[in-house]
């Protein structure tokens, strides 16, 4: 069956996704991030991720990261846990109502210069991850072979939800890898983000100006980004919002996608109106995601 054109992503519909806490939860039940990032060269990508997520709502974040890359992001919030990847050999990384899951791997990943470490840990997650995975960064390389292809199909087919957040550069190579010679991303960016879905049995977020959120048969657009987010960490931040998202909205991760990329987009134009598109670092996006979730709560 072939995708349905794009639908504009409204922000109605992402005010009818934002997970506000029953007045008698708990961390857990709040839902719990397990950020698998930050390698030696870029532990700032995990410290990234895990704020949003933070503020994106999550009760419980936890960073697996790097040993030369535990002090850093332990620094950055005392309200992280911080964990040493270096033989990191979790049980079952299982969802339920009562404790929802998700994981999101590979923000701040060196594929070429920590490539056996990474392939390791993204193996380690597909086989154990029965929760939603959020696959962001350097661990979209490691996706692209064909064993991986097929683990993210068995987990499909065991209903477990992955997440592919590519840019254009990223999704180009996707494409190659899964045999697409005809998805043309400058033609209809569209029509790849559904191809890409269904090669790889997983949602896709196709980042740019104009971001596109398909499962290979609905796809949305979302086409208020601007400027302003095109800095190195942005992709990082909205990783942790869409696994918070993932996390706490476990019914529908596919509009919980969108919804993230819609806030995202949000704080990014609250925080050019303080900074300017040329002064805003992904930093002032986080600290506008509180403003940008009233904005949508405005529309519920």
């Amino acid at each position: 069956m072939g995708a349905f054109p794009p639908k504009r992503f409204s922000i109605e519909k992402a005010a009818d996704l934002l997970p506000f806490p029953a007045s008698r939860t708990h961390k857990y039940a709040r839902g719990k991030v397990t950020v698998v990032a930050g390698s030696p060269r870029y532990p700032g990508a995990a410290v990234l991720a895990c704020r949003a997520a933070q503020r994106m709502g999550a009760g419980y974040v936890e960073a697996v990261v790097s040993a030369q890359a535990v002090l850093p992001v332990r620094m950055s919030g005392p309200s992280l846990v911080v964990a040493d990847r270096d033989g990191w050999d979790p049980p079952l990384l299982e969802s339920t109502a009562e404790r929802p899951l998700s994981v999101l791997i590979g923000s701040g990943f060196d594929a070429v210069g920590d490539a056996a470490e990474c392939g390791r840990l993204c193996e380690l997650v597909f086989d154990r991850a029965m929760c939603p995975v959020v696959v962001d960064g350097g661990a979209l390389s490691f996706v692209a072979r064909r064993d991986m292809r097929s683990a993210l199909r068995a987990r499909a087919n065991r209903g477990a939800v992955a997440v592919l957040t590519p840019h254009a550069g990223e999704a180009d190579r996707l494409a190659e890898a899964a045999g697409l010679p005809d998805v043309f991303l400058s033609e209809s960016p569209w029509e790849a983000c559904a191809h890409l879905a269904r090669a790889y049995s997983a949602v896709v977020c196709l980042k740019g100006p104009d971001t596109y959120v398909s499962d290979g048969i609905r796809t949305y657009l979302i086409d208020q980004g601007g400027p302003e987010l095109a800095k190195a960490g942005t992709g990082d931040v909205l990783a942790g919002m869409v696994a918070a998202l993932a996390a706490q909205r476990q019914d529908d991760v596919f509009r919980a996608v969108a919804t993230a990329v819609s806030l995202h987009a949000e704080a990014g134009r609250l925080a050019a109106d303080d900074r300017t598109s040329i002064g805003v670092i992904p930093e002032d996006v986080v600290e506008k995601l509180g403003a940008a979730i009233k904005w949508a709560a405005s529309y519920r």
